[in-house]
């Protein structure tokens, strides 16, 4: 629940996303590119992340 009530909603306040509760959809914001290098980081090594680190 914390993903619904606190951090989409600081995502999409800081324009990183657009989230619209209501359709559930989340769209890239206008300052996305800002993170995607560390989305990116995070996906590459998603194997070394600690075990049950969302």
């Amino acid at each position: 629940m914390r993903l619904h009530h606190t951090h989409l909603p600081k995502l999409d306040e800081a324009g990183f996303i657009e989230w619209n509760p209501n359709s559930k959809t989340i769209t890239r914001g206008l300052r996305f590119d800002e993170i995607a290098p560390l989305i990116e980081l995070i996906i590459a090594n998603r194997d070394e992340l600690p075990a049950g680190w969302p």
